[in-house]
């Protein structure tokens, strides 16, 4: 859905039909291309911390659903605003599509730490039942969403799609404000290891040495991952 308000953008500053489609859909799939190399750089840097600094602050597992959330949030209410002025082009939503999201940790860190807040609070017995649900829901909402947005931007315009999405991220936030368990523990602030050793810990992961070449197969799927993924997006 935000690929087709992209494209209206760049197809028309008013909203109407223009003779050079062609050219507006390439365009359009370069700023896609942009936004998810932005989106991606910029979750793959906060997820590195993140569950590092959680664990090292008394699993606070909070921030890392309700971040994501609220960033979330303010690239909806930027799509309202985008959706209102039409005169802003179609490259400033791909970055603001792709910054907002990224720098607040987007679906990924969000994922994490509803596995993590599920693992914390769900006894041994229930507790792979629950993250497999938990994950079944992720992946079963992405397809719905995708296809109930198209449906009804059409129906009722990217304004109100935006506006619904801007109501139920509210109501999400509100939920985990106040009805979330805080599974927090206390935690010695001096054992906490500085920002620049968590981070040079976290990379050494990959480059480790492992068992019957396991180093280079990690490698190696971080290497394809990005490559597979790039036809798919800009086609």
């Amino acid at each position: 859905m935000k690929s087709n308000f992209k494209l209206f953008k760049r197809i028309s500053f008013q909203g109407q039909m223009c003779p050079n489609e062609k050219s507006a859909q390439t365009e359009t799939t370069s700023y896609n291309i942009t936004k998810s190399m932005l989106y991606s750089l910029l979750v793959s840097l906060v997820l590195i911390y993140a569950g590092t600094w959680s664990d090292s602050h008394g699993k606070r597992r909070r921030p890392m659903i309700m971040i994501p959330i609220i960033g979330q949030l303010a690239t909806d209410i930027g799509n309202v605003i985008c959706s209102n002025i039409w005169s802003i082009p179609g490259h400033t939503v791909g970055i603001l599509n792709g910054l907002l999201p990224g720098i607040s940790g987007g679906r990924m860190l969000l994922f994490t730490g509803a596995v993590c807040y599920v693992t914390d609070t769900t006894g041994p017995q229930m507790r792979t039942f629950r993250i497999g649900l938990l994950a079944a829901l992720y992946f079963i909402a992405t397809p719905t969403g995708d296809s109930l947005s198209g449906v009804l931007a059409v129906r009722y315009g990217f304004i109100f799609v935006f506006s619904l999405c801007i109501l139920l991220n509210s109501l999400a936030l509100v939920n985990c404000f106040f009805f979330m368990r805080d599974t927090s523990e206390a935690y010695d602030v001096r054992e906490v290891q500085s920002f620049r050793t968590q981070i040079v810990d976290n990379l050494r992961v990959v480059s480790k040495k492992r068992p019957n070449g396991s180093r280079m197969i990690v490698i190696l799927a971080l290497v394809a991952s990005p490559l597979v993924r790039s036809p798919m997006v800009g086609k």
